[in-house]
């Protein structure tokens, strides 16, 4: 699943080119951690404001 995709994009070393974002309510600030994702929204509106902070850096 989420963790996966995450290894997939390492392997073939095209991490750096992404941002990964986790969504759904049983998504929690460790599994984030964990597969070491950019970071997590439990919604759409919360999503959206992740993005935007995500793409000013």
């Amino acid at each position: 699943g989420q963790k996966k995709i995450i290894e997939i994009l390492k392997e073939r070393n095209m991490l750096d080119r992404f941002k990964v974002i986790l969504g759904g309510a049983p998504v929690t600030n460790s599994w984030v951690a964990e597969c070491n994702a950019d970071g997590f929204a439990e919604n759409a509106i919360d999503a959206v404001k992740l993005v935007s902070s995500l793409l000013e850096k």
